[in-house]
């Protein structure tokens, strides 16, 4: 079922016996968690009606028992299990004798934050598919990400400029919960000011991120190849590597030329198939239109190979002399030799 779709029936007090939320997004998951322990019972209720327990410290049995117990002055009974993905996956077959039979005035909620779910044939995935809602919460795609993001600002009837958008993934990646938190802080600003729209300026004051100096500054003069402004902007953000650890930026600028590589192996220079490719929005394509002028494939690998060993140079695996500063500034004219 649709993640939407499991919501409202939540928020209609439409409830499933038993709720299977397992996947790699904990986004979604923790979203359908939250709705089901706001609305299936009251905060007064919840004293004799509602039951949390943690795998693999608890035994399987005392989950069967809680579940099995009828609800106290209120028409219904929560039991929760987090980190499920954490008991042996033979041993969640004790649960399926209640799965194949649930009491129907009990929703028992299973939390399993997991890439790899149990094997669909085992008793257990059985009696889930034929009693329980079951939601797969996939890991998402930068244009997914930006998709929500749009989402989550037009709910609250804000709108944002392109360029702060850009900012945003690209600082936070395809955390939508540290997103959302973030975004958070600035709608309440922007109530406060009585605006609508958040611009680059906006995100930059609330997210901490230097606009002058900072990685999306520096990718950008790596892509376009500008020497004095890379250089430029690398001794300057190493002024205050305290608050962009250089092991935080390595891997942001290893996946821009991961990206270019795979650009130059599809031989391909449209928007459209960039974004295709690399799933992002088309307005974010451009700049890969430049770097791909700029550097050929041997040229990328090579670049990758820097980083690689300036990310061993910096945890002290590779053997070196230099400090942070001197690492990082080497690691830049080496790209860009």
């Amino acid at each position: 079922m649709l993640f939407k779709q499991i919501l409202q029936k939540i928020y209609n007090r439409e409830f499933s016996p038993v709720y299977f939320l397992c996947g790699e997004e904990n986004y979604f998951i923790d979203k359908i968690y939250e709705a089901l322990e706001n609305h299936v019972i009251s905060e007064t209720e919840k004293g004799f009606n509602f039951d949390v327990f943690y795998a693999p410290e608890i035994k399987l049995g005392q989950v069967i028992a809680a579940a099995r117990g009828y609800p106290m002055m209120a028409e219904k009974r929560l039991v929760m299990v987090k980190e499920l993905q954490r008991v042996k996956k033979n041993d969640l077959d004790i649960l399926t004798p209640y799965l194949e039979k649930p009491v129907p005035s009990t929703v028992l909620v299973l939390v399993y934050k997991d890439k790899k779910l149990p094997d669909g044939r085992s008793k257990f995935m059985k009696a889930l598919k034929n009693h329980a809602t079951i939601f797969e919460s996939k890991a998402l795609y930068e244009k997914d990400v930006l998709l929500y993001t749009q989402q989550i600002i037009a709910e609250k009837n804000f709108q944002i400029d392109s360029d702060a958008l850009q900012v945003i993934l690209q600082y936070l990646g395809t955390n939508l919960q540290l997103i959302e938190s973030e975004l958070k802080k600035i709608f309440i600003y922007l109530t406060a000011k009585n605006l609508t729209k958040i611009t680059k300026e906006i995100v930059f004051e609330f997210i901490d991120i230097d606009k002058d100096f900072n990685v999306f500054q520096l990718i950008d003069a790596l892509g376009t190849r500008d020497i004095p402004n890379a250089h430029h902007i690398i001794d300057q953000m190493s002024k205050n590597f305290k608050d962009q650890p250089p092991l935080m930026l390595i891997p942001q600028i290893y996946k821009f030329y991961l990206q270019l590589g795979i650009l130059k192996q599809s031989n391909t220079n449209s928007d459209k198939d960039i974004a295709e490719i690399l799933k992002i929005n088309p307005y974010f394509a451009h700049k890969y239109k430049i770097a791909l002028q700029n550097y050929n494939i041997t040229k990328i690998k090579l670049n990758i190979l820097h980083l690689l060993n300036a990310d061993l140079a910096l945890k002290g695996i590779y053997p070196t002399r230099m400090g942070d500063v001197h690492i990082m500034k080497t690691l830049v004219i080496n790209l860009l030799s």
